[in-house]
């Protein structure tokens, strides 16, 4: 079972890593 709130909130973290790496790099 997929929770959407906790879904949604790790899309959010995963997002915020891209661009952090990105500027990083």
């Amino acid at each position: 079972m997929e929770d959407p709130v906790v879904n949604s909130k790790y899309e959010e973290l995963q997002r915020r890593l891209n661009d952090f790496y990105t500027a990083m790099s």
